[in-house]
């Protein structure tokens, strides 16, 4: 089964830190679209600072992601924020480094600690929320047998999970479950008006 992560939180998350003179500014947020990431860093980036370095990934089923290394050496910023996203499999965030140099070169090495120092210390005392890959599902079937159908529905998707809207002689139900295998358990007939595959 596949899994994506998404943050619990929409607050901004901040750290400042210091490394050999220079100062690193790490802001993490909760984004869905290329719009919020737009305004996340119209809000945050600085243009009195040396470098402003950041990745993102957004999106589920269709994801889009990117970084920006802002002039600073390939690896050690921008593409080494966007592989701590990926290794932890998360997606709808934004990470932004913003550095003002101190006057002290780190070398590649230790420029890439310090980037990445931030997001990964705010990213490990937060807890991020699970979302798998899924059917979405909209039924129909015949009012006579909603009673059995909607506790059968109930069961396998949940009622949080579970919609229905109750017609002259039929039901409409729209359902999330993991494999539609489990509709074949269903002793009445069930029409599947429309379906679709996503992260729920």
């Amino acid at each position: 089964m596949v899994y994506l992560n998404t943050l619990q939180i929409r607050n901004l998350l901040t750290i400042n830190e210091t490394f050999k003179k220079s100062k690193f500014i790490t802001y993490i947020w909760k984004i869905n679209n290329k719009d919020e990431l737009k305004q996340f860093l119209e809000l945050y980036k600085n243009k009195a600072a040396t470098h402003n370095c950041y990745a993102y990934k957004y999106g589920y089923s269709k994801q889009d992601y990117g970084y920006f290394n802002d002039k600073e050496p390939n690896g050690v910023s921008g593409e080494a924020l966007l592989n701590i996203i990926n290794k932890k499999n998360i997606t709808n965030i934004a990470i932004l480094v913003v550095r003002y140099y101190g006057g002290v070169k780190l070398g590649k090495g230790n420029l890439q600690k310090a980037y990445c120092s931030g997001a990964t210390k705010l990213l490990s005392n937060i807890e991020l929320k699970k979302v798998q890959l899924m059917y979405k599902l909209k039924l129909r079937y015949d009012l006579k047998d909603s009673k059995s159908i909607s506790n059968f529905l109930f069961k396998i998707s949940g009622e949080s999970n579970t919609i229905f809207e109750y017609k002259d002689s039929y039901v409409i139900s729209i359902i999330i479950i993991k494999t539609k295998e489990l509709l074949k358990e269903i002793n009445f007939k069930i029409e599947i008006l429309s379906e679709t595959l996503d992260y729920f």
